[in-house]
């Protein structure tokens, strides 16, 4: 016989299998924690890079020439492409659909053409979106 005075919590079971489910989970929970990138040892030199999916949401982490840590939306600002994947190391971010460049600053460098656009163009508009990024109980030399 169960307890009354001891309230327990139980998930339905569509919880475990149903998309919406996830995808309530992925907006309200995933996209808008905190979560493990990985090892900033990781990513040693500047140009290490990975790429890492937050909710909805893929991201780049990169070391600059700095040595800092920065995270951005692995979205062209020009064509929406998938900018990078995996992991490596690079010396700026190129779009592979129009080869719109970044710096490892996540701000616009290149772009190809770009009399076609006119004044329209404003590269200090178009960086990348920075997305959050922080080292936990790192180590110091």
């Amino acid at each position: 016989m169960s307890n009354p005075t001891h309230a327990s919590y139980k998930l339905p079971a569509e919880a475990y299998f149903d998309q919406a489910w996830l995808d309530e989970e992925q907006r309200k929970i995933f996209g808008r924690s905190w979560l493990f990138a990985g090892a900033a040892s990781e990513l040693p030199d500047p140009g290490c890079y990975k790429t890492v999916r937050v909710g909805f949401d893929e991201l780049i982490v990169i070391r600059d020439q700095a040595g800092e840590l920065n995270a951005y939306h692995n979205t062209c600002r020009h064509r929406g492409a998938q900018l990078l994947s995996g992991e490596g190391q690079c010396g700026s971010i190129v779009c592979p659909y129009h080869k719109w460049g970044w710096g490892l600053d996540g701000k616009l460098r290149g772009v190809p053409q770009r009399e076609q656009f006119g004044d329209d163009l404003i590269p200090e508009e178009l960086g990348l979106h920075r997305a959050s990024v922080t080292c936990w109980l790192a180590m110091t030399k």
